[in-house]
């Protein structure tokens, strides 16, 4: 069985922390989110890291979104 809790996630974009591109990471934690922007900035925004100012940005700009069958 399936809870709400259990259909949240988190989702933060590149255009959401100031960067041109249009991609969007996902993910069940906070964590998840760093993991996937850090993979992203490190392969296709060439000369970038998650410095601590843009971690910053990250968690500021983070949306619970409800995923799954039924989400709307």
């Amino acid at each position: 069985m399936t809870t709400a809790s259990n259909n949240m996630g988190k989702t933060v974009r590149c255009l959401d922390i100031g960067l041109k591109c249009l991609f969007q990471a996902k993910g069940q934690s906070y964590g998840d989110l760093l993991q996937a922007m850090r993979q992203h900035v490190r392969e296709c925004h060439d000369g970038m890291s998650l410095v601590p100012e843009l971690e910053r940005l990250i968690k500021k700009a983070v949306k619970d979104e409800r995923w799954g069958r039924f989400a709307s």
